[in-house]
């Protein structure tokens, strides 16, 4: 099966560095599509766009994540596990729940679980329910999850893997955003190995004068644009970290 690009694609950098690109340029076509590919799982990585074969708003997917329930009490106050907890944070950022489950024996047992009702979400029906997902937004507007807010009678305890989650999960960035990111790196990479190799030709047409030095310092100076305008995306418009969940 072939890889499909998502965030830009040969037609989008061609734009940006104003030359074509085929099987007998320098970079050529199949070196663009491992540039794009690269970016692309870079970008997966850090959960900011969507699987491959989706679109904006799907979300990764994640099963049966085990999850420990942090005790309630603070450093300074004695530590009770078994204790019930009401609200549970985790760094993955949730697009929609697929099932939530707490385990009702003890962790040396075989685990017993019991499914959660979510409610108070889009199209609730406003029947008996368990838990609601925690919600904050992102620089851009976008909404997702940080946790959970638990306020039944069927409340986690307290203790390692009481929680089990399937969910689907990304930070959401506008698909306008990771475009011209992807596209800017890419295209950042494409130029320099193009003049580097000396492609295109009309980047060494001059063979002496002012527009010897001219061109290679107006395209430098265009390389480093591009990179000052990545860096301002990063710093405005993707999350300042993502760390592991912690088992």
């Amino acid at each position: 099966m072939s890889y499909t690009f998502k965030y830009t694609s040969e037609t989008d950098i061609e734009r940006m560095v104003q030359f074509s690109i085929t099987d007998d340029t320098r970079p050529s076509s199949i070196q663009v599509a491992e540039i794009i590919r690269e970016i692309e799982k870079e970008i997966d990585s850090k959960w900011l766009g969507w699987p491959d074969g989706s679109s904006y708003g799907t979300g990764y997917t994640m099963t049966d994540l085990y999850v420990d329930v942090p005790s309630p009490y603070t450093e300074e106050e004695p530590s009770v596990l078994g204790e019930e907890v009401d609200t549970v944070y985790i760094p993955y950022p949730i697009v929609s729940m697929t099932k939530l489950e707490r385990r009702t024996s003890s962790i040396e047992d075989t685990p017993v679980w019991e499914e959660l009702t979510q409610g108070y979400y889009s199209g609730w029906s406003g029947g008996k329910s368990d838990y609601k997902v925690i919600w904050t937004t992102g620089p851009d507007g976008q909404r997702y999850g940080i946790g959970w807010y638990f306020y039944s009678s069927k409340k986690p305890k307290a203790g390692r893997a009481r929680l089990k989650a399937s969910f689907t999960y990304s930070f959401l960035v506008p698909e306008y955003i990771l475009k011209e990111y992807a596209t800017l790196r890419a295209s950042i990479i494409v130029l320099e190995l193009a003049m580097a190799s000396g492609e295109p030709t009309r980047l060494s047409v001059y063979s002496g004068g002012d527009f010897q030095e001219f061109v290679p310092r107006e395209v430098s100076g265009l390389i480093q644009r591009w990179k000052e305008r990545v860096k301002e995306i990063e710093e405005k418009h993707f999350p300042k970290a993502k760390s592991p969940l912690s088992i």
